[in-house]
């Protein structure tokens, strides 16, 4: 991937830190007490999610696999905090644990969400760049590019494979209904990751990469949140729906 790297992946997600953050001066001081009772609400509202989805995917509710579910993603909000704002920030928050849980000071909020516009900022001029570049794109696609973007983002990657020179990447029909099918001949994965089967098609790129041969490139998602990217180089890149 040359624009939608996993660091551009890891950035829209810091970007996205400021939203629906509640807005308290309880968040101002170190409280064990406030941290506590803020934990309480939020384990609540989604037990109350969790309970409802369980209903409705007439699945099974088990009240102690969804705290150990919220507990889990508590910790992982707090480690992606500690991990991705600047410490000039991270300083002057009292009580990281409860921005956590979604909460921080007026002032704190404010200054995160300048910092997350500027991390968006970055996240939509790599998206400009990489439009520039597919006008070289569309003339070697003889005009047009298969509009792969609804197919593919969000789908299962179903293969992966290299055989005789022809590279193939399938896609799930799980989520749309049709299995997208990509194949570059004369071709070679310059990038896998044996990792990639199963995972979520976060984006993708087609672009040039010499005079006579084109570049293929998906980022994917694992449900355990790790990142996983393929290219694939070849002189012809054909994209048809089986």
């Amino acid at each position: 991937m040359r624009y939608f790297t996993k660091e551009w992946y890891n950035d829209t997600l810091v970007a996205e830190m400021c939203f629906n953050l509640r807005k308290t001066e309880k968040a101002g001081a170190f409280s064990d007490k406030f941290f506590e009772k803020l934990y309480e609400t939020e384990e609540k509202a989604y037990l109350k999610y969790a309970k409802r989805a369980a209903r409705i995917t007439r699945k099974a509710f088990d009240v102690t696999v969804a705290k150990a579910e919220f507990a889990s993603t508590y910790e992982e909000n707090l480690a992606f905090v500690k991990k991705n704002l600047p410490e000039e920030i991270l300083s002057e928050i009292k009580d990281v644990r409860v921005l956590a849980l979604g909460s921080v000071t007026y002032e704190m909020a404010d200054r995160i969400t300048r910092y997350c516009g500027r991390i968006n900022n970055k996240c939509e001029q790599a998206k400009r760049q990489y439009d520039e570049a597919t006008d070289v794109t569309v003339d070697r696609m003889g005009g047009s590019i298969p509009p792969l973007y609804a197919e593919i983002v969000g789908v299962p990657v179903a293969s992966c494979s290299v055989s005789d020179g022809t590279v193939t990447i399938t896609t799930s029909h799980e989520y749309t209904g049709v299995t997208v099918k990509i194949t570059l001949t004369d071709a070679e994965l310059t990038e896998t990751d044996e990792n990639i089967v199963g995972s979520i098609i976060s984006e993708y790129e087609l672009l040039p990469f010499s005079e006579d041969k084109m570049e293929f490139s998906i980022l994917s998602v694992s449900e355990d949140s790790s990142l996983h990217t393929v290219t694939a180089v070849g002189k012809t890149v054909d994209i048809e729906e089986i």
